[in-house]
């Protein structure tokens, strides 16, 4: 062979090799994928451009500048799960590492399909944790969330080892030791609820379903109702330049035994403070000459910089919280300082305004700091009854009769009292009524 012979071959082979396209670039593709967010929105197409079939369906989406918005991120077992399915020519598609799975395994065509509570509507029901025994309130539409598969027992047809239940009717849905009652309006008793959260009893005996609610079962009367909700309240005020406090205590209820705790919530009001500061309120409450028993204190930040606002999103010039004490006389004491310097030095911050109050828990009273009840059982005295003609006041307190100079008892006071030592007691008011009768009626038949 020549040599123009072999340059001839030499040169048709690097026109083949530069020229003629290679068997890799004879198979690139362009692949369309689509995605259905199942939302009411229409689906979506993307398309990754020159793609060969060994490419992943990950290098594919990222050809096409696409990735998968997160899922519900919530438990399956939850009312707005929802994910993502990859189907391919109608079959599910187990999708495991998007890396690893080519777009050959998926025949060059693949759909990415949301499933589950993906619409708006279903994303804004409210889901209520199934926590606790007794009564729950709820809107119709709105769900709960059971523990566990198979905690709930309903009758109505209901599977019960489903992880929730949406309720789309009113009415009361009975399961074991829970009860659902789905309402278009919220009832008194869910009311009494958002407004007493510390008087919730969650805990309540099996077959009692009222959460403590006083006025359970009672259709539409009020919880408010003096007969259902004791409010036994006193308070206390004070102002000066740097502003007004106001502390007061009132009582929620009274225990099933006296003994027990008694449920007592102390509200504090502060109002006319400088706009441009920032206040801490303290309060103090302690046991009248109980030095042994430091007290309950609480610090209450006022962030004042931002106004005063009556609606949930400003500020709020009013705190509360419940109390649970034994009877007994005791002392509420409240502090108003500038947050900074309380929080720099509590030992040397100067109080801008205060107030306390003394008072009572219990049905008792309290006096110079102790604490007594009435006693029901025990007899009056003349001093708490109304002394009836002809009756008179002993010196021990007891009741007498008017004998003028006829008294002969040891006291000069013509007020026949009876003596205790004597085996023979004073006769009681009636009987020297009768007796008097007695002497009129005879004599009557003697004339």
């Amino acid at each position: 062979m020549n040599t123009t012979t072999i340059l001839g071959t030499l040169a048709a082979i690097l026109f083949l090799a530069f020229f003629l396209p290679s068997p890799a670039s004879a198979e690139d593709v362009n692949v369309t994928f689509t995605v259905d967010a199942s939302d009411g929105t229409d689906l979506a197409s993307y398309t990754c451009a020159d793609m060969d079939d060994d490419d992943s369906v990950e290098n594919c989406m990222l050809s096409a500048n696409f990735s998968l918005p997160s899922d519900s991120g919530v438990s399956w077992e939850h009312p707005h799960f929802w994910e993502w399915i990859l189907y391919s020519e109608g079959v599910v598609i187990q999708p495991g590492d998007l890396a690893e799975l080519t777009l050959n395994d998926v025949n060059l065509n693949f759909l990415w399909v949301a499933e589950g509570c993906t619409t708006f509507e279903c994303q804004n029901t409210t889901v209520h944790q199934n926590t606790h025994r007794g009564a729950y309130y709820l809107r119709p539409t709105d769900c709960v969330a059971f523990q566990n598969p198979g905690v709930s027992e309903f009758e109505d047809g209901f599977d019960n080892n489903n992880t929730w239940r949406c309720f789309n009717e009113v009415g009361d849905y009975l399961s074991g030791n829970m009860i659902f009652h789905v309402t278009e309006e919220p009832t008194e008793c869910e009311l009494w609820e958002q407004e007493n959260p510390f008087l919730v009893d969650r805990a309540k005996p099996e077959g009692e379903m009222d959460n403590g609610c006083p006025c359970y079962g009672t259709g539409d009367e009020t919880c408010d109702d003096d007969s259902n909700v004791d409010e036994h309240e006193s308070n206390n005020t004070s102002s000066n330049d740097n502003g007004t406090i106001t502390v007061s205590v009132t009582r929620l209820d009274i225990p099933e035994h006296p003994e027990w705790e008694w449920t007592y919530k102390y509200s504090v009001e502060v109002d006319n403070l400088q706009m441009d500061v920032n206040y801490t309120a303290v309060i103090i409450v302690k046991r009248v000459a109980d030095d042994e028993w430091g007290g309950l204190d609480w610090w209450w930040d006022i962030d004042w910089e931002g106004g005063y606002d009556e609606d949930n999103d400003g500020y709020h010039n009013q705190s509360e919280n419940p109390i649970s004490l034994q009877r007994g006389c005791y002392h509420i004491n409240a502090n108003l300082y500038e947050s900074g310097a309380l929080h720099s030095d509590e030992d040397s911050a100067a109080v801008l305004v205060s107030t306390d109050l003394d008072f009572a828990v219990g049905t008792g009273t309290c006096v110079d700091g102790v604490y007594s009840e009435v006693d029901e059982n025990s007899e009056p005295s003349a001093e708490d009854e109304e002394l009836l003609a002809g009756q008179c006041t002993c010196p021990d307190g007891s009741i007498g009769q008017m004998v003028g100079p006829a008294d002969d008892d040891g006291v000069d006071d013509g007020c026949l009292c009876g003596d205790s030592e004597d085996e023979s007691p004073l006769p009681s008011v009636s009987m020297i009524s009768a007796l008097i009768s007695i002497g009129l009626i005879a004599i009557l038949r003697r004339k």
